[in-house]
């Protein structure tokens, strides 16, 4: 749906789509739900807003067992077995590797695999175009990002029958694994834009300053049954409980940045662009933390000189341009605080103390409290050509 008026306009997007899997049964289901909404708005002279809504959940299960395990018992099978003793329904064949497909994709038998992904994002932004400077606007934009991955695996201890009416269970117990993994993040930035062309001439610049937040954690536990009828973790035994969460993905990262860019453009034939970035990490100890990028770059547009405008090349080529940039880029992802020191417990080796199994910890290796961004230089030299009306473009660069 959209519309609204000369003032506001709004647009709504609703989705939906279901569909089963293959096996009779009906175990393997998926479900995703979609929305999408824009809102533009005039709210004063000159100001203006502008919201952005989009999110997703969808919903999948399955099977406890693969999917693989599930077609190579399925081909393993001796074609004279039937699937149940004596036909009945109740005491599925201990076949070949005591795997039955028919138990495999049974919920009530076997149990099953359900995960839940979400995704939620929101972006608001205010532009005010100031009215006693011609060409300056202040742009104000927060955005929120939260996504959750929950699954749950109900793996049952499940019983085939050989022919003599004997049984066999199979080697696992019954488990619940419960896993969550929640991540949240946000981007806020306030900015200043400056454009302007008098004569030949126009400039452009830009000063923004964001900062940025990324957070996420994660667990899972598992208990085992000794009885199947309720799959919730209260209802397990009060033995064999595990848990842990992945280091990995625990984590609270903030970036604080100051951006900078300053264009200049003569008859577009001549161009030059300077820019900045002064960002700072929390993944680095303080004095260390922050970090100055520079870049610039200059071109020329040949195709806008005179004598090649006059030249049978003009009916060919539409635009050529060569162009040169020098920058200094910065990157925090590969030294995420090893400025600190400390052990990891447990840690990777285990010990025998006073008849007692201990475990042990390890060193999470020497400390550098002088490490700080990586950076790379990159020089690239560049050619753009485009022809015949800009039906074929071609770009070379070197660096």
């Amino acid at each position: 749906a959209s519309g609204g008026t000369e003032k506001i306009q709004y647009y709504v997007s609703l989705g939906y789509l279901g569909q089963n899997g293959l096996a009779s049964s009906g175990i393997q289901e998926y479900q995703r739900w979609n929305l999408r909404s824009n809102l533009q708005a005039e709210l004063l002279d000159g100001l203006n807003l502008n919201m952005n809504i989009a999110g997703m959940k969808d919903y999948s299960r399955g099977a406890a067992g693969s999917l693989g395990s599930i077609y190579k018992s399925m081909w393993r099978q001796l074609p004279m077995n039937s699937p149940y003793v004596d036909g009945d329904p109740s005491m599925p064949y201990n076949g070949f590797d005591s795997v039955h497909p028919m138990v495999e994709t049974d919920e009530n038998l076997r149990g099953y695999n359900k995960t839940v992904n979400g995704k939620f994002n929101a972006t608001a932004s205010l532009t005010y175009d100031v009215p006693f400077l011609k060409g300056l606007s202040v742009k104000a934009l927060y955005s929120y990002e939260h996504r959750f991955y929950e699954n749950r695996l109900f793996d049952k201890q499940f019983t085939l029958y050989n022919g003599d009416g004997t049984t066999v269970k199979s080697s696992n117990p019954t488990k619940l694994t419960r896993t969550y993994t929640p991540m949240n993040n946000s981007l806020g930035q306030f900015s200043l834009n400056y454009e302007k062309a008098f004569g030949n001439h126009s400039v452009k610049g830009l000063l923004l300053y964001e900062e940025s937040k990324r957070e996420s954690d994660n667990f899972w536990v598992a208990r085992e049954f000794e009885l199947d009828v309720l799959d919730e973790l209260f209802a397990g035994s009060s033995t064999n409980i595990t848990g842990n969460s992945n280091t990995g993905n625990v984590y609270v990262n903030v970036n604080r940045g100051l951006v900078g860019r300053a264009n200049y453009s003569y008859m577009d034939k001549y161009l030059a662009e300077f820019s900045f970035r002064y960002d700072g990490s929390s993944k680095f100890m303080k004095g260390h933390q922050w970090g100055f990028f520079p870049a610039g770059s200059l071109g020329w547009r040949i195709s806008e000189e005179n004598m090649f405008k006059e030249s049978s090349l003009s009916n060919v080529i539409d635009n050529l341009k060569i162009r040169a940039s020098l920058g200094k880029m910065g990157d925090d992802s590969s030294s995420s605080y090893q400025w600190l020191q400390g052990y990891n417990y447990p840690g990777t080796t285990s010990t025998v103390w006073n008849r007692n199994y201990v475990t042990g910890s390890s060193t999470i290796g020497v400390a550098n409290p002088n490490i700080t961004w990586y950076t790379s230089v990159i020089l690239d030299l560049g050619l753009d050509v485009s022809l015949w009306s800009d039906k074929l473009g071609i770009s070379f660069d070197w660096y």
